[in-house]
């Protein structure tokens, strides 16, 4: 029963459904924004673009010599935009944060695969989809669900504050740490994935870009 209770959906289904819908309206306008920003590379800052993905690809199909630092910086990737999202659910202004967390997440993600097509033409393609593809599998379903049920939060967190109530700890309950936890599960799967099939299928692609 306690398992049920923590799995089932928030009391708050007005909330999440809105949060949910803003969130993914964001995250397009951020993918816009980062395929218009790609526009204005020039064809010099291709050649360069290219030089450092080659050298990118190289190091992720290889072994790196400083395994720490490549492992801090998976985790960074995969955590940092999740664990933001969770966060600023507990600020009434998450509700402006959070959105433009996901309008970031977009951004950055269009812009990295745009230039990798534009660098390195139908191969970068085939790269920036190895690349990328297994962290957006995990990543953004995870951040999508912490930022809504974080956006949900916040207006409750607001109303409450509105109406002079303070902040009710309900909203703050055991599933919400569960579902978090949850979330924190599929990441590290995720980045278990990363660390083990990304430089496999990367070696398949690098040999033909060379």
């Amino acid at each position: 029963m306690k398992m049920r209770r923590l799995l089932s959906r928030p009391r708050t289904t007005g909330p999440l459904r809105a949060g949910l819908g803003v969130v993914l309206v964001c995250f397009l306008l951020g993918l816009v924004l980062g395929r218009g920003a790609q526009l204005f590379i020039t064809p010099m800052d291709d050649e360069q673009l290219r030089t450092y993905i080659l050298y990118y690809a190289q190091l992720s199909a290889g072994q790196p010599e400083d395994r720490t630092a490549w492992l801090l910086s998976a985790l960074t990737v995969y955590f940092r935009y999740p664990i933001a999202a969770f966060v600023l659910g507990f600020t009434a202004v998450g509700i402006v944060l959070v959105p433009a967390l996901c309008v970031v997440q977009g951004f950055f993600l269009a812009f990295s695969i745009s230039c990798f097509v534009s660098a390195m033409g139908s191969g970068g393609a085939a790269l920036a989809f190895f690349a990328f593809g297994v962290r957006c599998l995990f990543t953004l379903p995870c951040t999508f669900l912490l930022s809504a049920w974080s956006v949900a939060s916040a207006i409750q967190l607001l109303q409450k504050k509105t109406k002079g109530t303070g902040r009710d700890r309900r909203i703050y309950d055991s599933a919400y740490f569960f579902r978090f936890f949850m979330c924190v599960l599929v990441l590290l799967v995720g980045l278990a994935a990363e660390i083990t099939l990304v430089p496999r299928l990367v070696q398949l692609v690098l040999p033909d870009m060379m």
